[in-house]
């Protein structure tokens, strides 16, 4: 079994709230896989921070189908999303933003607000207990974390202080004109 092979077996046996490992993840694939596992056994909270909506992790139908899962799983479950830049991925017809409007109550974005643009991070946070997490969006090399309450816990109150100061994705509302 060749690296990537195990990166991707040690990512579908974790589970979310229990499994303590750093895993680190070095390529597209890797990251890709790490975000569909780790959402496909969240419950009730996602919370995504992304530069371009990343189409290569995030716009393929499985991960779609496990965000849904999370959105309709109970009445105060939610899917947020805070975006730089979306209007490529909605000119590209990226999955996320059809979501986002379908799922309005419960799948929603915002555009991060200017004072946090500069911020070159990138992260999925699944129901504060589990963490995908790049430093540079340029770049993938990162980890995930399934039971990293303290990181996601932190990196979920600094989320939560951005979406505050953002606002909605004016890109995603062009799509119903």
């Amino acid at each position: 079994m060749d690296q990537k092979e195990d990166v991707i077996s040690r990512l579908q046996e974790a589970v979310l709230g229990e499994t303590d490992a750093i895993i680190q993840l070095d390529s597209v694939a890797e990251f890709r896989a790490a975000a569909l596992e780790i959402v496909r056994q969240a419950s009730h909270r996602i919370q995504i921070f992304s530069s371009d909506l990343e189409a290569v992790c995030y716009d393929h139908e499985d991960f779609a189908a496990a965000l849904v899962k999370v959105a309709n799983y109970h009445p105060v479950s939610n899917v947020q999303i805070l975006v730089r830049d979306a209007s490529v991925a909605v000119k590209q017809g990226h999955r996320l933003a059809s979501l986002c409007q379908r799922f309005s109550s419960s799948i929603q974005a915002r555009r991060i607000a200017e004072d946090y643009r500069n911020r070159r991070e990138t992260y999925l946070i699944a129901d504060n207990k589990g963490v995908v997490y790049r430093a540079n969006e340029d770049s993938y090399k990162g980890y995930a974390n399934f039971h990293a309450a303290d990181t996601a816990n932190h990196l979920a109150r600094e989320f939560v202080e951005v979406w505050e100061r953002s606002c909605a994705e004016i890109e995603f509302r062009r799509l119903l004109i």
